[in-house]
């Protein structure tokens, strides 16, 4: 299995789960980190797609295949998606700043949520096994920044789910703003790898 189709589907269940978990509290960090992997797993869906085309051969119309449209298009709208989620992350973090509220924690959002980061986990240790095996391939490189990146992020987001500590939440939020961010930039960066061959 391609590494980057493992972290397709690890990203989905993430999602899954977290969305489960998202609807036992109201954690402002856990609903960005949430939103993280949905912009990962569009972003990883767009780059599979790509590398299915790849195979395919040119004609006389493309030339060259039809390969690099599929990456110019997911290029653009993976950073139209991720500055929505972007923007959607600072609204929360700021709304929460503006007006803390309790946080309120149900017992099965903690364990989804423990569940999620495990998967996330997962996939860092898939990522990094691969990585040793094709250290010259872009898009591991740029999944192994991203997975760190939300494997951090959710480790703070599990932290603030399990200490139900508001300042926890507003700090995790503001750095899970910026894990989507990077994530976007690091996406961006493979297709970007990919485009220039």
């Amino acid at each position: 299995m391609h590494p980057i189709l493992a972290l397709f589907i690890i990203n989905l269940v993430s999602v899954v789960l977290k969305f489960i978990s998202v609807q036992g509290t109201n954690s402002t960090s856990v609903f960005i980190d949430m939103l993280n992997d949905v912009g990962d797993v569009v972003g990883l869906g767009l780059l599979l797609l790509g590398l299915g085309f790849e195979k395919r051969r040119g004609g006389i119309m493309y030339p060259f295949g039809r390969r690099r449209a599929l990456y110019v298009m997911g290029l653009l709208s993976i950073m139209i998606f991720s500055g929505l989620i972007f923007a959607v992350a600072i609204y929360k973090t700021m709304s929460v700043l503006l007006e803390p509220v309790a946080l309120l924690v149900k017992p099965y959002s903690i364990y989804f949520f423990a569940v999620a980061f495990v998967v996330n986990v997962l996939g860092l240790m898939i990522l990094i096994s691969n990585m040793r095996k094709k250290e010259s391939d872009p898009a591991l490189t740029g999944g192994i920044i991203d997975s760190i990146s939300d494997t951090s992020g959710s480790a703070l987001a599990l932290g603030t789910l399990i200490s139900k500590i508001i300042i926890l939440d507003i700090i995790g939020s503001l750095v899970l703003s910026g894990v989507i961010l990077i994530s976007a930039i690091t996406v961006g960066y493979r297709y970007f790898q990919v485009l220039i061959g």
